[in-house]
């Protein structure tokens, strides 16, 4: 489930100040958090907040209207977070999130009544509400639907369906979605065809958001001339930025270590500078587009 609050005490105090709510995620742990905060709220003074505080700060906020402070008392009562944990009211919450506008509330309100959170199991009721937040291109909402319709999951399986809510979840930015999709045209899945060509300009989209699986996909189609001429040098390249950003599979250093077998020294230095120029370029680019959101929130 998503959780749309930063911490505790930056959003009691970006609502108490009325201010635009907090909207990044955040990990369930974070959430779980007990201990009261300190936060400046305005460059100079100090504000320590409690978790219990901070909920009847976001309550006031929720009961006045303001859709995000209904999103986050929802997390609060699912998580049991300066209050005690109640599952059926966070389901009530999230609704009243979605009605308000926010995709984030139908997603969750579709993840209640799929795991049984707040209210019996209900697969039509959940998918309903998850086609109503990809309805609003949340990029989740799409992947979500793009999953059920694979697996006939609540609904008829359906590879058409499938592949065009995975299409819609690449195009918003949801790098899954993007690897994904490379696989499919890469192995002629899902009722497509095989196609090397789409299936590189996927991977390729997915890197570019940051996924590891997608970084170590490249390098395998450099490596075995998949989508374009065989390139050691660019295959050693991906190798190297999928472990940069995280890809743990045992085999990762064997098969880098045989490539290098094949290749002279001025190549290997050649293509881990190339790759540490694509990821420093690459993190830049992530940050400058991270500060232009905060900027237009």
């Amino acid at each position: 489930m998503l959780k749309i609050f930063k911490t505790v005490a930056a959003a009691a105090l970006i609502v108490g100040l009325s201010l635009p709510a907090a909207r990044a995620f955040c990990a369930p742990e974070a959430a779980a958090e007990a201990a009261p905060a300190e936060v400046s709220d305005d460059g100079s003074k100090t504000v320590s907040v409690t978790p219990q505080e901070a909920f009847q700060i976001l309550l006031k906020a929720a009961e006045e209207g303001q859709p995000q402070a209904m999103l986050n008392i929802g997390a609060f009562y699912e998580n049991g977070l300066g209050v005690v944990r109640n599952y059926s009211k966070a389901l009530q919450w999230y609704a009243r999130a979605g009605e308000a506008g926010l995709a984030e509330g139908l997603y969750n309100v579709g993840v209640c009544y799929e795991v049984g959170m707040g209210a019996a199991a209900d697969m039509p009721t959940s998918v309903k509400y998850f086609e109503k937040a990809a309805e609003k291109k949340m990029p989740q909402a799409l992947y979500k639907l793009a999953s059920l319709y694979l697996a006939g999951n609540g609904v008829i399986a359906d590879n058409a369906a499938a592949v065009k809510y995975l299409t819609e979840a690449a195009e918003t930015g949801h790098p899954v979605a993007a690897n994904d999709l490379g696989v499919i045209y890469l192995n002629g899945l899902a009722g497509q065809k095989k196609d090397d060509k789409k299936a590189l300009e996927f991977m390729d989209r997915a890197a570019e958001l940051g996924n590891a699986e997608a970084m170590k996909n490249i390098a395998v189609m450099y490596k075995d001339g998949l989508g374009r001429p065989a390139d050691k040098g660019n295959a050693l390249k991906w190798y190297v930025l999928a472990r940069k950003a995280g890809y743990q599979a045992d085999n990762i250093e064997s098969l880098t270590d045989e490539l290098k077998k094949e290749m002279s020294a001025d190549q290997i230095k050649k293509a881990e500078s190339a790759a540490e120029t694509w990821w420093t370029e690459r993190t830049a680019k992530a940050q400058a587009e991270a500060a232009k959101k905060a900027e237009a929130k």
